[in-house]
């Protein structure tokens, strides 16, 4: 176990298999060879899959300037990239998994949290 995780305190992270099978799957790698690779990974108390409408996602990305290619996906790209966080939440949640799907639209960064503190386990 993650000695973190054993000390009782909550880890949380920007990117998990969920996003490696999406942004993976988008570089043309094989899912089933993701979701292989990745059987073993330690599963999560709860994943947070946060969607947001795929134009506004490229207006925000291109305010902050395309650093990543990431931030430079063509408009049916991003759709593909939502259509994906979507189905991979879905498998997460077949699998038995928590997941808390989030659409994001205009929210401010507080309603976010605001949204996703009340799902999050509570530590001992």
């Amino acid at each position: 176990m993650n000695p973190v995780l054993a000390e009782g305190r909550t880890v949380v992270r920007d990117r998990y298999v969920p996003s490696s099978l999406v942004l993976q799957t988008l570089d043309g790698v094989d899912p089933a060879y993701l979701r292989q690779i990745n059987a073993f990974a330690a599963a999560p108390d709860l994943t947070v899959i946060l969607i947001g409408d795929p134009g506004r996602c490229a207006q925000r990305a291109a305010r902050r300037g395309g650093y990543s290619r990431f931030h430079r996906l063509t408009a049916d790209d991003r759709q593909r990239e939502h259509d994906l966080y979507r189905e991979v939440a879905r498998q997460w949640a077949d699998l038995g998994r928590r997941v808390l799907h989030h659409h994001v639209a205009a929210e401010p960064p507080g309603q976010v949290v605001a949204a996703i503190l009340p799902h999050l386990p509570s530590r001992p």
